[in-house]
């Protein structure tokens, strides 16, 4: 058994939907919640502007630039983690790409692969932060707004 940490992180994800209202999803490998699939994201550096963190997440592992977009935060979450010892406070935020961008996989060593996805085809299983966004609310929905 991992022992906890008593560190409490900031960890950001970016639901990032393109032109064609697809979910860009990466399959995690090395952190934790490996083998599920989650947006990219990570933590927030001390000092660090919200959406300084998303645009530098996003940007370090698919290669999409947000600079001109505008991601929202949609979702605060309490997160823990029991097998990793890890407690995280989760922001969940949502983009629209004005253009659509490739996502390159960029830290192969973090992730296994980025794929978009539809509402009816999202892969199982989801990072743990996104599953439970999902169970609770119409994304698809909140994002046609």
């Amino acid at each position: 058994m991992v022992v906890p940490s008593e560190t409490i992180h900031v960890g950001i994800g970016v639901l990032i939907l393109n032109t064609r209202n697809e979910l860009l999803l990466g399959k995690r490998k090395a952190a934790h919640g490996a083998g599920t699939w989650g947006p990219p994201g990570g933590k927030l550096d001390f000092g660090e502007d919200f959406k300084d963190c998303m645009v530098r997440e996003v940007k370090e592992e698919t290669g999409i630039d947000l600079e001109k977009e505008d991601p929202c935060i949609i979702d605060v979450q309490n997160d823990i983690f029991p097998k990793e010892g890890k407690h995280f406070v989760s922001l969940i935020a949502r983009v629209t790409l004005l253009k659509d961008q490739e996502a390159h996989l960029i830290e192969p060593h973090k992730c296994l692969e980025w794929k978009w996805f539809g509402e009816c085809n999202l892969p199982t299983p989801l990072f743990q932060p996104v599953e439970k966004f999902f169970s609770r609310r119409l994304f698809w929905n909140v994002a046609k707004k």
